[in-house]
C-alpha cells in the first residue's frame, strides 16, 4: 500500500499535531509504535541484566472524516524511551482512534514487549520480549525488537556465551549481537519501513571480561521503538544497560485528486513532512 505523503510525529509527550490540508479521509492510513523499554544494569555481582521490551504497532486504515479531517487540531501522546506508556493519537472528538502500548523496562522477570491488550486500531501487533539471563550468567539479555506494519517484534535471546543478541524488529532486520568477553553489546538496527523510518531491532547484552571483575554495556535499541540490551556483571565494576528508543507516530496519505492536465510539463514528487 503506497501513500504519496507522509508525516513523521517525532516529538516525544503530549502535544497538538495539525492535519495537512491535503489529507484525504478515504485514502490514509495512521500508525502508533511504542517506545522501547531500558535494559536492566546488572541484577547481582555474577548475574547481567535483562533487556528492555519492544514496542508494540497499531494502525488503522481510512480514518473517517467524522475522526479527522483536513485542517484539524489533534492531540497526541509519543513516549520518551522507557517511559512505559502508551502511544495514542486523537481524532477531532478526542477520542483516541489509534493506540500502541509500549515496552517495559527489564527486570528480573525479564522485559516486556508491549501487548496488543487495550490497544485500539485495525492492526496490533505485540513487541518482543527480552528474557530475564538467569542466575550466574553474567551476560546481559538482548532486547526486544519492535513491531512493524509486517509483523509482531522479535524476542531478544537470554545471556550466555557471548551475550544475548537482540530481537529482530517486525520488519525482520536483524537484532544487535550480544558482547563477546571483555566487549559491550552491539546497538539495533534503525527501522527503515518508510525510507527514512521505521521500527528498530533490539540491542544486544553486555558481557564482561574472562575474570568477571568488570562489566559491559548493553547496546543500545534501534529507532524507533526497539528495547536496549541487559549489561553485563562485575564484581568490581558493572557494566550500564543499553537504551531503548522512543515511539513514533505516522499519518500517510494520497491527496484528493485534482484535475490536472495530463501533460502539463510539470513533474510531480513524493512530499515527507516531519512534526516534532
Amino acid at each position: 500500500m503506497a501513500y504519496n505523503n507522509i508525516l513523521f510525529v517525532t516529538l516525544t509527550g503530549s502535544h497538538t499535531v495539525a492535519i495537512p490540508a491535503t489529507w484525504n479521509a478515504v485514502d490514509n492510513r495512521v500508525t502508533c509504535l511504542g517506545s522501547g523499554g531500558n535494559g536492566q544494569s546488572e541484577q547481582a555481582p555474577d548475574t547481567g541484566g535483562s533487556g528492555g521490551g519492544g514496542g508494540a504497532c497499531s494502525s488503522s486504515v481510512n480514518v473517517p472524516s467524522s475522526s479527522l479531517q483536513a485542517g484539524d487540531v489533534v492531540s497526541y501522546m509519543l513516549p520518551t524511551a522507557g517511559a512505559m506508556t502508551p502511544c495514542f493519537i486523537r481524532d477531532r472528538t478526542s477520542t483516541i482512534v489509534v493506540s500502541a502500548n509500549s515496552g517495559r523496562t527489564g527486570t528480573m522477570a525479564g522485559g516486556a514487549g508491549g501487548s496488543t491488550a487495550g490497544a485500539v486500531g485495525q492492526t496490533q501487533l505485540a513487541g518482543g520480549d527480552s528474557p530475564n539471563p538467569g542466575p550466574s550468567s553474567y551476560q546481559g539479555s538482548g532486547g526486544g525488537g519492535a513491531a512493524s506494519l509486517n509483523g509482531a517484534g522479535g524476542t531478544g535471546s537470554a545471556g550466555g556465551i557471548p551475550g544475548g543478541s537482540g530481537g529482530s524488529s517486525g520488519s525482520g532486520l536483524a537484532g544487535g549481537a550480544g558482547g563477546v568477553a571483555g566487549s559491550a553489546g552491539s546497538n539495533g538496527a534503525d527501522g527503515t519501513e518508510w525510507g527514512s523510518a521505521g521500527s528498530g531491532s533490539g540491542g544486544g547484552g553486555g558481557n564482561s571480561t574472562l575474570d568477571h571483575t568488570t562489566g559491559f554495556a548493553g547496546g543500545d535499541g534501534g529507532s524507533y521503538g526497539a528495547g536496549g540490551g541487559g549489561a553485563g556483571a562485575g564484581s568490581s565494576t558493572p557494566g550500564t544497560a543499553g537504551s531503548g528508543q522512543q515511539g513514533l507516530i505516522v499519518l500517510e496519505w494520497n491527496p484528493v485528486p485534482s484535475n490536472v492536465p495530463e501533460d502539463d510539463g510539470l513533474m510531480y514528487y513524493p512530499i515527507t513532512h516531519y512534526w516534532g
